[in-house]
Parts: structure tokens; C-alpha cells; sequence
């Protein structure tokens, strides 16, 4: 797993270059932008365990925040 604290089309292709397979996400107002950076919205509970896990997806601030992920590889 690659953090992603800054996200941008550079940020992608360093976490690609380090073998990631995909990047997510969860947005409550910018899932617009991130479409156009190649994200799609997923249901959360298609999320990975180990990112689901974390305090950004547990906690109540992001609760109701949509789920995004980016294939970086296919």
C-alpha cells in the first residue's frame, strides 16, 4: 500500500512506478474532479480490508463520503 497525501496525476504515477495496483479514495463534494483524474465511484464495501480499516474510512467525518478507486495497472 502507497499513502497519498497529495493527489495529482504526478502523485499517481509515482504510486504506479512503486507497483501499486490501484488508488482510492473517499470524496463528500469533489467526485467530479477525481473522475476526471481517472477515478470511478465503488460502493465502500468494495474497499479493501487493510484501507477500509483506517481511521479515514472509520471515522464519522468521511462517513457518509463516497468511495473512489483508479486501476493504476491493468
Amino acid at each position: 500500500i502507497v499513502a497519498l497525501f497529495q493527489l495529482d496525476e504526478d502523485t499517481l504515477a509515482e504510486a504506479r512506478n512503486r507497483g501499486a495496483q490501484a488508488a482510492y479514495l473517499l470524496t463528500a463534494t469533489a467526485q467530479a474532479f477525481f473522475s476526471r483524474l481517472g477515478f470511478t465511484a465503488i460502493d465502500r464495501s468494495k474497499v479493501p480490508a487493510l484501507i477500509a480499516a483506517t481511521s479515514q474510512f472509520t471515522g464519522q467525518a468521511c462517513a457518509s463520503a463516497q468511495a473512489m478507486v483508479s486501476r493504476l495497472r491493468s
